[in-house]
């Protein structure tokens, strides 16, 4: 079972990336695949902001009906969100009761959506299919299943 990321999303619906398609294509028949309401945003941020809006609001629609579900944020989700952000604080900020109560997450490399998304896959036992650096910075604190379907090569490239 499977969470994709905002932007293995990107990859498979705008980029139409050959390894992530081909990746996702290739998992066996019944093979759940989500992704949560945070993402969903994500995504529909992304077409609003588009030029192509109405097309791409379809795109993103057809994307999300080929899913299992879109998961939401609920009560359960929220307490390992704040269990969770508190052991990052703990790993990450600095000692000092004063500097602490200043510390953000960003301050290590972590944004709070990323955070919402790998709360939702601890919370329904998920793999984080991801390339943000986020995540193996919060893997530091708490193992998670994670894997990036995009090829390392791909990545590297700049266009």
């Amino acid at each position: 079972m499977y969470l994709l990321d905002t932007n293995h999303c990107s990859f498979i619906i705008v980029q139409k990336d050959i390894t992530c398609i081909t990746k996702l294509t290739s998992l066996p028949k019944g093979t759940e695949i989500f992704i949560n309401a945070i993402i969903y945003g994500e995504l529909l941020l992304m077409a609003e902001k588009s030029q192509k809006r109405e097309e791409n609001l379809e795109i993103i629609n057809l994307f999300t009906q080929s899913l299992t579900k879109i998961l939401p944020i609920d009560e359960e989700t929220s307490k390992i969100y704040g269990q969770f952000h508190a052991e990052i604080i703990n790993a990450f900020a600095p000692k000092d009761k004063k500097q602490q109560r200043k510390f953000k997450i960003q301050d290590a490399g972590i944004h709070s959506n990323d955070l919402w998304i790998a709360c939702t896959a601890i919370q329904h036992n998920l793999t984080i299919v991801s390339e943000d650096s986020d995540f193996q910075q919060m893997n530091k604190v708490k193992s998670l299943k994670l894997e990036c379907w995009k090829s390392k090569i791909a990545s590297e490239i700049k266009i």
